[in-house]
């Protein structure tokens, strides 16, 4: 029997392992979070089945090695010690004073989490089920996968046996809150295969992806502050009518938005930056429509420190037709210092849409229902400023809107 990780509420916008009061259904276990995927979309598209191995699924922690055994704190019949009570509150507060833990993407309540790609995802009766499950059973390790919900209300998980290409075993709940598992006793179900088919829809028809941000802080850091393991925005995912991938994120999304600013047409000259007027805001999302003219290269730069030392820039690149993200001068301390690039073809004329979310150390991009990159950046000066700016021509910003966000994790 095992005992699955992870698994989510979409009744309310928190995003906690915690039981939230006006939310009145329990976290089903105790890594449990809820997630904000409620409202209905109104969409003409006809969504399809998309199937892809890109998305990796991993199923099973990093690390295939036994978890050893935690000695419990306290008797479960007796009374909860004032002192782990006191610890408690004085590691949560902690948490909320880490200047690096996101206030709006799901982070692992504590320890480390490393939560690999949320593959083996599903949803079922107003649930969405991101899981994880464990090595055991004939196979040393679980990776990439898909989930579904049988006409009998259980639920079943194939996952790509490792190590090696044994093939694609199955697990089955055993219980209706989807916590404990089961793996068939006939593994592997298909021989000498890797990559299992991972897909997930919602009561909508909506194909729904969340992606794994990569935690890149030093250990000491993890460990000083309690906690490891980000997953990016919810994605819904669709096929255009070129038969390309698009993607934006899920509609939900807007329900955190407060305090709306507007801009438009603004000229920004070749070689030139343009500093956007607005208030500092540690949360935020911001919509930037481009027209690129001649421009070579054009975008703009978030999260810069007063003296400009630290910056984080988001660029298109037309010389090779090309996303880019710069996380050389996002911190002066650790992080990737690399240029992060996507391909993304814009047509003649077409403008350069950006939506950007900036969640203190995460900031995440998604350009023209096309392409996205998220990352996180390890700002030390406190940097809120944001710039637009172009290399090799002039260009017109049609519109920008900017918006605060509002928190959802309550720690």
């Amino acid at each position: 029997m095992i005992k699955l990780q992870l698994s989510t509420c979409a009744v309310c916008l928190r995003t906690s392992a915690d039981i939230v009061p006006h939310c009145g259904t329990k976290s089903a276990s105790p890594s449990g979070f809820i997630i904000p995927l409620k409202s209905k979309l109104y969409y003409d598209e006809t969504f399809i089945t998309f199937i892809s191995v890109f998305f990796l699924v991993h199923l099973s922690a990093i690390s295939q090695e036994k978890p050893k055994p935690v000695p419990a704190l306290f008797n479960a019949n007796q009374p909860i010690p004032q002192e782990i009570i006191k610890a408690t509150r004085e590691f949560r507060e902690r948490l909320l004073a880490d200047p690096y833990r996101p206030a709006f993407h799901f982070c692992i309540p504590e320890g480390n989490g490393h939560p690999g790609d949320p593959n083996g995802a599903f949803y079922y009766n107003g649930r969405y089920h991101p899981g994880a499950i464990g090595s055991g059973n004939g196979d040393e390790g679980c990776f990439s996968g898909g989930a579904f919900v049988d006409d009998d209300g259980s639920a079943v998980l194939s996952y790509w046996m490792l190590w090696g290409a044994k093939g694609i075993g199955l697990a089955k709940s055993v219980d209706s809150d989807f916590n404990m598992w089961k793996k068939v006793g006939n593994n592997p179900v298909v021989q000498s295969t890797e990559w299992g088919i991972t897909s997930m829809k919602d009561e909508m028809g909506r194909q729904i992806m969340w992606s794994w941000i990569f935690d890149d802080r030093p250990d000491s850091v993890i460990n000083h502050w309690g906690w490891t393991g980000t997953y990016g925005l919810q994605r819904t995912l669709w096929l255009g009518s070129d038969g390309t991938l698009r993607m934006r994120p899920a509609k939900e999304l807007e329900n955190l938005r407060m305090n709306e600013l507007s801009f438009s047409n603004i000229k920004v000259l070749s070689g030139k930056e343009q500093k956007l007027n607005k208030p500092d805001m540690e949360l935020q999302e911001l919509e930037i429509t481009i027209q690129p003219g001649k421009a070579v290269r054009y975008g703009v730069k978030v999260c810069i420190s007063d003296d400009g030392r630290e910056e984080t820039v988001i660029y298109y690149d037309n010389s090779d037709r090309k996303l880019k993200f710069d996380t050389r001068k996002s911190g002066l301390s650790f992080g990737r210092k690399i240029i992060e690039e996507a391909p993304l073809e814009l047509k003649q004329d077409e403008p350069l849409v950006l939506k950007i979310y900036i969640d203190r150390s995460i900031v995440e991009v998604f350009a023209n229902d096309k392409q996205a990159i998220a990352r996180m950046v390890y700002p030390t000066l406190g940097g809120k400023g944001v710039k637009l700016f172009s290399e090799g021509g002039d260009i017109e910003v049609k519109t920008i809107k900017a918006w605060e966000l509002s928190p959802s994790n309550t720690y």
